[in-house]
């Protein structure tokens, strides 16, 4: 499924937050974040569920999306910590290392402040 499927919005702020935080990621490039209006589904894969996602394109190209209906319902803290675990994605994207959420992805998502899921 391509990236630009479905309608996705550019929101400077997001951005500028993401950018803010890339200190913590040995200061690697900026990351693409993009609101997209798609639903928070209770059922489906971890992507459908989620509140954001990354995809890494060609191994080392990351972009971030973040669902409008988490954007618009959640607090500075919440975004913030989203914005941590999919910047680590982006992180290990480009290191051209494929991992989920076992310990590598835990290790460096906590190591930078991030909790929960």
């Amino acid at each position: 499924k391509p990236i630009w499927d479905e309608r996705v919005e550019k929101y400077p702020q997001l951005q500028l937050k993401a950018n803010s935080l890339l200190n913590l990621f040995d200061n690697m490039p900026a990351v693409p974040v993009f609101i997209k209006d798609e639903p928070i589904l209770k059922t489906g894969s971890e992507i459908e569920r989620g509140l954001a996602y990354t995809i890494c394109e060609e191994k080392i190209k990351p972009t971030i999306f973040i669902k409008k209906d988490f954007y618009n319902k959640g607090n500075q803290k919440q975004i913030t910590n989203i914005l941590k675990h999919e910047l680590t994605h982006a992180w290990f994207c480009r290191k051209g290392v494929k991992v989920g959420h076992g310990e590598d992805f835990r290790k460096k998502f906590e190591s930078i402040g991030g909790f929960g899921n």
